[in-house]
């Protein structure tokens, strides 16, 4: 069995602490395999991302792929959200993933911005 992460976020943009955790993640062996969902329509944001759905994803591959070999080969940038019409909610995402993943254990991985949101 597999630990996978999901870590969502708008990524607008990506940074330097976004990646920072994603290293952690998968250095200390916190999780084996994690997918990066850029946020669609961010429920918990009082005001739309700045970039599109598009060039939030974009980023992220550009960012991924600055990560040495071992620790990016451990990540999936996965559109789910971006494609999805209307808001998006964490669950769809976690169940959406769990389908795919049914014999892994799945990990929901959020910024404390989001965290500190969620009622």
């Amino acid at each position: 069995m597999s630990r996978v992460g999901i870590y969502g976020g708008t990524f607008d943009p990506i940074h330097n602490g976004h990646l920072h955790v994603i290293s952690q993640l998968i250095e200390k062996k916190i999780i084996d395999r994690l997918i990066l969902v850029p946020a669609g329509q961010p429920l918990l944001r009082g005001n739309a991302p700045i970039a599109s759905g598009a060039n939030r994803r974009t980023m992220c591959q550009l960012a991924i792929s600055t990560l040495p070999r071992e620790i990016s080969s451990h990540v999936e940038i996965n559109p789910i959200e971006i494609l999805r019409e209307g808001p998006s909610y964490a669950i769809d995402t976690v169940e959406a993933v769990r389908s795919s993943y049914p014999d892994d254990e799945i990990f929901l991985i959020m910024g404390a911005d989001a965290y500190s949101k969620i009622d």
